[in-house]
């Protein structure tokens, strides 16, 4: 999943590099994705860009709540060895 969020992140830049925006990291903080979202595409742009967003915020909390478990469990392992 990590692997396919970081892919659709590229394609987002890729997006934005083609109408000449570039940002890189600033784009996944709150005001860049706002500009991510603003900027005007060619009408085909537009809806890439709507669903590569839709996936990457289907993929983030996903990735989020997963990751919460592994570092739970971790929590465990090492308090049942220590």
């Amino acid at each position: 999943m990590v692997q396919a969020r970081t892919r659709i992140m590229n394609q987002l830049q890729a997006v934005a590099l083609n109408e000449g925006v570039r940002y890189k990291k600033r784009f996944w903080r709150e005001s860049g994705r706002e500009q991510l979202e603003a900027f005007r595409l060619a009408p085909w742009a537009t809806w890439r860009r709507k669903d590569l967003l839709k996936l990457l915020d289907g993929l983030n909390p996903t990735i989020a709540e997963l990751t919460q478990a592994i570092e739970q469990e971790v929590e465990k392992s090492r308090q049942r060895s220590g």
